[in-house]
């Protein structure tokens, strides 16, 4: 499991797997607070993105994250190869004292992964994909940076940097803008 060789105050730590009577379970620390994406849905409401001061801090945390998450090693000290291939203000959770999580590397690529994306498959969302991403290429870590400067523009602004009324109009947006 990628995140399990995770360990970076900005990631949500895995404490706990195994399987019981309803199956396989995953327990990770309890986090108090909500997700970016709620705070930024809020602002939205409000017309507006978060301060600049706000956003350098959510910079900090994610950047930090994504970061070690791609300087990650093994017990050998290979890299791990680790691409979440999901960042987007959901899977960035805000605790109550400030302190961002990164979470949910569930379709993370990495060489610990033995079930690996075919070519064409596409996860993540479309409006934090880069460009190869939505064609279904292969992705590394700039991919992730992308995303990243994608969910920033969406702090300071309020608006996201690709949408449209469909997945077809975000992929579009985002192929053609880039």
């Amino acid at each position: 499991l990628v995140q399990a060789k995770l360990n970076h105050p900005n990631i949500a730590r895995l404490l706990d797997m195994g399987r019981d009577e309803s199956g396989p379970f995953l327990v990770f620390e309890y986090i108090p607070g909500t997700d970016l994406d709620e705070v930024l849905g809020r602002c939205a409401k409000e017309g507006h993105g978060l301060t600049l001061l706000q956003t350098l801090a959510v910079a900090k945390g994610l950047l930090a994250a994504i970061a070690s998450a791609h300087q990650a090693r093994g017990d050998g000290g290979a890299s791990l190869a680790i691409v979440h291939r999901d960042i987007s203000p959901g899977n960035v959770l805000v605790s109550e004292t400030g302190v961002l999580k990164l979470i949910d590397f569930g379709v993370a690529s990495s060489v610990l992964r033995s079930d690996h994306t075919v070519a064409g498959e596409i996860k993540g969302k479309f409006s934090y994909m880069s460009p190869e991403q939505t064609r279904g290429e292969v992705v590394d870590d700039k991919s992730d940076v992308f995303a990243a400067g994608s969910v920033l523009h969406e702090c300071l602004s309020g608006v996201r940097l690709f949408d449209g009324p469909t997945d077809v109009d975000v992929v579009h947006a985002v192929r053609e803008r880039v």
